[in-house]
């Protein structure tokens, strides 16, 4: 059984689409909405929604009210940017968990996908990026690896000992 746990978000249409979608798919596991917030050097990021599933692992999704134009690349591509950085600030959060690292590497695989209410058209040119349609998810998900044994409680743990630490103020006169 999928549990949802609701923070905020800017996004609420979209959110409860993707909600409703994931609990029509009978996951186990759990859905973060609004939730959480990550500090990263700089910033503060706060994740539109993020997915732990037994079936199909650790999912970061970026919530988006209109897929850009097909020929506007350059909001394609700042899109892209947008999953690049959720991807580094929750690989990096979850790296610093010993329970979670196999050798070297995460022992969970980090998957980002931006979600648009309809099916979006991005151009062809862009490759590492992962988008989807609300209705698409069941099918963009399913292909997702699942979290192998052993790391899943140690995920949520760490999933649920995020705070909203601020970050250091850039100091502009030093």
């Amino acid at each position: 059984m999928l549990e949802v746990v609701h923070g905020q978000t800017d996004r609420q249409l979209v959110a409860n689409q993707l909600r409703d979608e994931l609990l029509g798919m009978q996951l186990n596991g759990t859905l973060y909405i609004g939730y959480p917030v990550l500090a990263s050097a700089d910033e503060t990021v706060t994740v539109d929604a993020l997915l732990v599933s037994h079936e199909h692992g650790l999912v970061v999704f970026s919530l988006e009210d209109d897929p850009p134009r097909p020929d506007d690349v350059d909001a394609w591509e700042s899109l892209q940017d947008d999953q690049d950085q959720l991807y580094f600030v929750v690989e990096t959060h979850l790296g610093r968990h010993p329970a979670l690292r196999a050798g070297r590497q995460l022992g969970v695989e980090v998957q980002t996908v931006t979600v648009f209410p309809d099916e979006p058209h991005p151009p062809e040119l862009l490759d590492g990026a992962s988008y989807s349609g609300i209705s698409d998810l069941p099918d963009k998900i399913g292909a997702f690896p699942e979290i192998q044994n052993g790391f899943f409680k140690p995920l949520q743990a760490a999933l649920q000992r995020v705070t909203t630490i601020k970050p250091a103020k850039k100091r502009t006169r030093v």
